[in-house]
C-alpha cells in the first residue's frame, strides 16, 4: 500500500509538473501570438503610411505637372493671340497698300 501510494504521488506530482508545463506553453503560444499580431499591425501601419506618402507624392507631381500645363496652355494662347495680331495688321497693311496704289 505505501509502495502504491508513494507511486500516485509520483504520478500526481508529474501530472501537476505536466499540467503546470502545459499552462507555460499556452501562456508563450498566447504571448508569440500577441506578439505575431502586434507586428502585423505594426507592419501594416507602416505599409498603410508608405502608400499615404505615395500618393501625396503623385498628388504633388500631379499638382507640378498641372501647373506646367497651365502655363504651357497660356503661353500658347499669347502666342496664338499675337499670331492673330500680326495676321490683322499684315491683313490691314496689305488694305492700306491696295488703297494707294
Amino acid at each position: 500500500a505505501i509502495k502504491l501510494e508513494d507511486e500516485y504521488r509520483k504520478v500526481l506530482a508529474e501530472r501537476e509538473r505536466l499540467d503546470l508545463e502545459r499552462r507555460r506553453l499556452l501562456e508563450e503560444k498566447r504571448l508569440a501570438e500577441e506578439e505575431e499580431r502586434r507586428r502585423a499591425e505594426k507592419d501594416a501601419m507602416e505599409a498603410r503610411t508608405l502608400a499615404e506618402d505615395a500618393v501625396r507624392k503623385a498628388q504633388r507631381e500631379a499638382a507640378v505637372r498641372e501647373q506646367i500645363l497651365q502655363r504651357q496652355k497660356e503661353q500658347l494662347q499669347r502666342e496664338r493671340e499675337r499670331w492673330i495680331a500680326e495676321a490683322k495688321l499684315k491683313e490691314r497693311e496689305e488694305e492700306e497698300r491696295k488703297k494707294w496704289w
